[in-house]
This record gives structure tokens, sequence and C-alpha cells, in this order.
């Protein structure tokens, strides 16, 4: 996971630059109105439509770069992330706290409207941090699901199957 959290930064922080280059000194409508969608979830207690929002922000900020190699590698980084905080979420509650998402999304979008390229970058990666800090692995006594036990199960026949088959 440090991986796809070393690339998520890389990207991140360049999307954070473009954006804040490209949009500096303007209002971002499709940002703000995600923010308001993020925030009616947060008041409504929906917590899976608020958890999909979150994922979400970074890749419309990549989107919003017209840079394709940025919106696709993040979706990507996104997805990975997403699936190792869905196997996590019953040992810790969430991977980044709700009013860290309020706040953090909302105060990157206001740098990036300010064109504070420096800003706008150590608080996407301030952000990421509190993302990754969040994901609990299991402890040594818990087991976690094992992607490539499911993968490989689900690949292969089973011996049992292929005896049956044969007779």
């Amino acid at each position: 996971m440090q991986r796809v959290f070393e690339v998520r930064r890389a990207l991140e922080r360049a999307i954070a630059a473009n954006l804040a280059t490209r949009w500096g000194g303007q209002t971002l409508a499709l940002m703000r109105g995600h923010l308001d969608a993020e925030n009616r979830a947060r008041g409504a207690g929906d917590r899976a439509e608020l958890a999909r929002l979150t994922g979400l922000f970074q890749v419309r900020l990549a989107k919003i770069t017209e840079n394709r190699l940025f919106s696709d590698d993040l979706r990507r980084q996104v997805a990975l992330t997403s699936l190792v905080i869905a196997q996590y979420d019953a040992q810790a509650h969430s991977a980044c706290p709700e009013h860290e998402h309020e706040h953090e999304h909302s105060d990157i979008i206001e740098a990036l409207e300010a064109g504070d390229t420096r800003r706008a970058e150590r608080l996407m990666l301030k952000h990421l941090d509190h993302v990754e800090a969040g994901i609990q692995p299991p402890t040594p006594n818990q087991r976690g699901v094992d992607f490539e036990e499911i993968v490989s199960t689900v690949a292969k026949p089973s011996s049992r199957r292929s005896k049956q088959g044969r007779a």
C-alpha cells in the first residue's frame, strides 16, 4: 500500500500544481458543487454516499486538468486505495474522519482557486498522509482478505470437481 501512496503523492501534487496555475483567480464551480454534495451526504448521515464522494474528489480534480494520463492513472490508484479501505473498514471506522475530509477538501479548493500552488500541494500531501495513516491493516491475530487466494480459487477448478467430471 505504501507504493500506491507514493504514486498518489506524485500524481496529486502535480495535479494540484497544474490546477492552481491554470485556475488561480477563478471559481472551480464543479468542485464547489462536489463539496456541497459531500456536505449534504454528511448532514443526512449517508455514509455510503459520503464515502463514494470523498473517493471521487481527487478523481474529479484530475479530470479538470484535461490531462487524460492524470485522470486514468489516478483513477486506478484511488480504486486500489478504496479496496484496501473497504477491506479494513471493519477494523478502522474510516481511513479519514469525516470532519477532516470536509475541511481538507474545502481548504484544497480554496488554495487552488487562489492560485496558491505551494499551499495546494502542501494541503494535498497532508490530506493523503491522513488517508494513509487511517488505513489500519489487521493485527497479526486477524486475517485480512487474501485477494490472491480469492482469484486463484475462482480461476482454478477444484481437484474434487475435476475428479467428479471424469467419472
